[in-house]
């Protein structure tokens, strides 16, 4: 084997080990702040309210939300609605104590440094926006077990992966989002209160902007709370539900939605993702702790 090769070989070796390092500072961290279990219940316990909600609507006049037939339509819209904003509160409340605290300082000046710690952040924001998923998935398939309502299917279909994955990158954006609030103010109250404030400034001002123009229109629904809303709208990625509402729409007189372009969308909210990441690790990086 060459030299090159062995070289290679133990900077991969060196470079698994410093993650494998950070993941478990992070999993440690997680497992011994009370703020997270509390999450963790609450945000099952809202996607269980929210399935078992429409497992009862779909046996009446409701039913043609669920279309098409299985469990995932239902129990994804919970996550999907307010996932993200949840996600983005944790990740203040889990990274913003850790400068007030001057643990952060700390973790750097103990060798660790600036840029292993934001990993480990960046890190620690994946994994909860995968779990978000994975108790989604666990609350669908429990109640399709257990529920009253015969399910056609409870296999994930085109429309379901997609609106997880829709899910997912609204998540990251907003952990994003939440990450780079935290190392800006370094306090949990002015962080959540920017966070809080821009979620509810931005459809306020789009409320107030729209209409004016096309162009002022598409800018508009490029915004990122805009962006994180309809790719939870659960029509954006159902076109059977979609014909079943357009149906509806009709014959009250009201307009149909148009259907989304889901995939620029997600290009979108993932480069939003990736601006914010950039943003807050040069936070982190320029300014002292």
């Amino acid at each position: 084997m060459s030299g090159s090769a062995l070289a290679q070989g133990a900077r991969t070796a060196r470079l698994a080990g410093s993650v494998g390092v950070l993941v478990r500072i992070e999993l440690l961290k997680l497992l011994k702040r009370r703020i997270f279990w509390v999450a963790v219940v609450l945000f099952a316990l809202l996607a269980t309210m929210k399935f078992a909600t429409a497992s009862t609507a779909a046996g009446g006049e409701m039913a043609f939300l669920l279309a098409p037939p299985g469990v995932w339509p239902a129990t994804l819209a919970i996550p999907a609605t307010v996932g993200p904003a949840f996600l983005g509160l944790v990740v203040i409340a889990l990274v913003a104590p850790e400068f007030t605290w001057r643990t952060a300082r700390q973790s750097v000046i103990d060798g660790l440094g600036v840029e292993r710690f934001y990993a480990a952040k960046c890190m620690m924001i994946l994994a909860l926006s995968a779990l978000s998923v994975v108790l989604a998935l666990v609350v669908g398939l429990v109640g399709a077990a257990v529920g009253s309502v015969e399910w056609e299917s409870a296999a994930l279909g085109a429309g379901d992966v997609q609106f997880l994955a829709s899910y997912t990158a609204a998540s990251l954006m907003a952990g994003a989002a939440a990450l780079w609030l935290a190392c800006t103010f370094r306090a949990g109250a002015p962080a959540m209160v920017a966070f809080i404030g821009y979620a509810v400034a931005e459809p306020i001002a789009a409320a107030i902007l729209g209409g004016r123009s096309e162009l002022l229109d598409v800018v508009l629904s490029y915004l990122p709370v805009e962006l994180a809303m309809t790719l939870g709208n659960r029509m954006a990625h159902y076109p059977e539900a979609l014909s079943g509402l357009r149906e509806m729409m009709e014959i009250v007189g009201m307009s149909p939605p148009d259907a989304t372009a889901v995939k620029g969308l997600l290009i979108a909210v993932h480069l939003y993702a990736m601006v914010l990441f950039a943003a807050g690790y040069a936070t982190m990086r320029y300014r002292d702790l």
